[in-house]
């Protein structure tokens, strides 16, 4: 609204208003694992309707398959199965395709990114160690 970049307004923000913030990262160590939860997830949203959602967001006549929200990895997929463009499996290969290349390109970035805390997703322990880091971040401010 203001025309300037987020990062802009909270660079000019007075101290006393910045809101400090603690970046966590879980981050699968096991890339075979998270192939398998991905196409865990992605059947789990299947079973729960996601065909029957893109269909009817086919069914309002007011979007295509080239607006930035039906691009969006497995709506892509699962619209281009509903136009006949490939059979079922293949709709499903390709979602998880992307799904895996999305994953890859988060990770890659997570590397890049100097600010965010990287915790492997799978450690035993995560929920209490969150807990503590939780308490160690509202008792310290940082």
């Amino acid at each position: 609204m203001t025309g300037r970049p987020l990062s802009e307004l909270q660079d000019s923000a007075p101290a006393d208003d910045r809101l400090e913030v603690a970046t966590i990262a879980l981050v699968p160590e096991d890339r075979a694992a998270l192939a398998q939860r991905i196409e865990r997830r992605f059947d789990a949203m299947v079973d729960l309707g996601f065909v029957a959602e893109v269909k009817n967001l086919r069914a309002r006549g007011d979007l295509t398959k080239e607006m930035p929200a039906l691009r969006a990895v497995g709506y892509r997929q699962i619209w281009g199965y509903l136009d006949g463009a490939y059979d079922w499996q293949e709709a499903r290969r390709l979602a998880l395709v992307a799904t895996r290349q999305l994953a890859k390109r988060q990770l890659t970035w997570l590397r890049g990114d100097r600010v965010s805390e990287r915790w492997p997703a799978e450690a035993p322990g995560l929920s209490s160690t969150f807990l503590a880091r939780v308490e160690r971040f509202l008792g310290s401010g940082a």
